[in-house]
């Protein structure tokens, strides 16, 4: 009768340890799943951070050229204020611009796959407002440069 029970038990504790490591199995691949999808989420902001830096790069001859029209333009009316204060908007979201690219770290691994989020995400508006900046003083100072004397 002994016998008779064993085989009983034993396939109990099989029914366990099978959805035991079913479960574990489960957990792994949904723990796999989640670090891809934060892998693909991280490759996505990076590219869209470097696609909004390559956007803005090429704006800063234009502005370089219109800086210096403005500074032609204010030797000849050294007392016109707007002049000053568009090279001065310029010559500074040049300066956001320098800066930006010289604090972003390309390579920037954070302690986890969060941390390195929070860091893209920053990275991304900071780029972003440097395109607004760089944008408003190109705006500002052509305006400028349209104006009749």
């Amino acid at each position: 009768m002994i016998w008779e029970l064993q085989p009983l038990c034993q396939t109990k504790m099989n029914g366990k340890r099978f959805f035991l490591h079913g479960l574990i199995l489960l957990f792994v691949i949904l723990l796999a799943c989640s670090g891809a999808g934060q892998k693909a989420e991280i490759e996505k902001l990076t590219a869209e951070v470097i696609s909004l830096h390559d956007e803005v790069m090429p704006l800063m001859e234009p502005l370089y050229k219109t800086r210096k029209q403005l500074l032609l333009k204010a030797e000849a009316d050294t007392s016109n204020v707007q002049l000053v204060n568009a090279i001065l908007k310029i010559k500074s979201a040049e300066e956001e611009m320098m800066n930006w690219m010289r604090n972003y770290d390309p390579a920037f691994e954070g302690a986890d796959d969060s941390e390195t989020m929070k860091y893209l995400s920053d990275q991304k508006k900071s780029i972003e407002q440097v395109s607004a900046r760089m944008n408003q003083a190109m705006t500002n100072g052509k305006s400028i440069l349209n104006r009749r004397p």
